[in-house]
């Protein structure tokens, strides 16, 4: 619940799905329910504000952004699989001082390749590998039709490969020492969406267990990021036939929209964004509510932008960079909040 004039939330009205019931009056509010929840709360706190708090502007809510994940955009064969290490193929435990780390390599895009091209970010990881034989082996002498159909169907494929694997090893003069000839490696990528007002998380008409409206995601991708991730593809095409010992066979089509991504990461993004303008932002340089002195936001939600990678870390560090602020401010005396 906000004051009257709207500057400060006076108290928080808190419910249980058990029926407990309780008011809090803080000297600082910090809300930090993640990307989706921390734009509703706001929206749902409309006693003073009609449009919620921090949204003045109506810019709680937009800028919703996500990391499409693409499972199958590319297909990379390689004349040998010991040229791609073995972190890029699988997970691979380190042993640190710190305790086992699980890693795994991805191919990335360099930010002056970035910044050059004016192209989003792209992560791609590489699938199960599967080897290419100069011969197929047959099914076996007992497999059922469905078996055989499948068998033929690979065999096909299989031809389209081998033809360009041959090619690729008649340009590196390195005949195979056995009957594989090379490998096929999948390939799946997240990528990054452009900031856009139109993707947003707004209030439906459904209400929850206490009787509070429950959201509305509109998750809205735009031309310019399928074509920024099918450009990154052409790229790493590119580079992979300079190589010689490599080609990569580009899967994700050329698309007049992106309507609706293959797959998502559960990375809530921008919906409370951060700006030093208050017409474009919702909080402050430090999280604070534009227009509020003790409400602050912590998590994804403030994020101008996604980047390609997991947003974990980032947040962390705001938050972390958030509560030393707050202990400042307490330390300098309660009246400062």
């Amino acid at each position: 619940m906000a004051s009257p004039n709207g500057a400060e939330v006076e108290r928080l009205d808190v419910a249980t799905l058990s029926g407990v019931r309780f008011t809090v009056k803080p000297k600082a509010c910090v809300l930090a329910t993640g990307g989706i929840e921390n734009a509703r709360l706001l929206l749902l706190s409309n006693s003073v504000e009609e449009a919620g708090l921090g949204n003045r502007n109506g810019i709680v809510g937009r800028f919703f952004m996500e990391h499409p994940h693409v499972p199958s955009p590319a297909t990379f064969l390689v004349t040998g699989l010991d040229l791609v290490a073995d972190w890029y193929r699988t997970y691979t435990k380190v042993v640190t001082p710190a305790g086992n780390v699980v890693m795994r390599g991805c191919l990335m895009f360099t930010e002056d390749y970035l910044r050059r091209t004016k192209r989003l970010g792209t992560v791609m990881t590489f699938a199960p590998s599967h080897p290419i034989l100069a011969e197929d082996e047959p099914p076996a002498a007992d497999a059922s039709e469905e078996e055989k159909a499948k068998a033929e169907e690979a065999a096909k494929r299989n031809a389209v490969f081998r033809s360009v694997l041959q090619l690729a090893r008649s340009t590196t003069a390195s005949p195979a020492a056995s009957n594989e000839i090379g490998w096929r490696l999948g390939v799946g990528c997240a990528s990054e969406q452009e900031p856009n007002p139109a993707s947003r998380v707004t209030l439906s008409d459904e209400t929850d267990a206490l009787g509070l409206r429950r959201t509305k995601l509109a998750w809205r991708l735009k031309k310019s990021d399928a074509d920024s991730l099918r450009g990154n593809l052409e790229a790493v095409a590119r580079a992979f036939g300079g190589w010689g010992e490599g080609r990569v066979q580009i899967l994700f089509p050329e698309r007049d929209e992106w309507t609706e991504a293959e797959g998502w990461g559960n990375h809530h993004l921008g919906t409370t964004r951060m700006s030093v303008d208050p017409r474009r932002g919702v909080v402050d340089a430090e999280c604070r509510v534009h227009g509020m002195s003790n409400l602050f936001i912590a998590g994804s939600s403030l994020f101008t932008t996604g980047s390609t990678v997991n947003p974990t870390l980032t947040l962390v560090a705001l938050a972390l960079r958030l509560s030393d602020h707050l202990k400042r401010r307490f330390a300098a005396g309660a009246s400062e909040l």
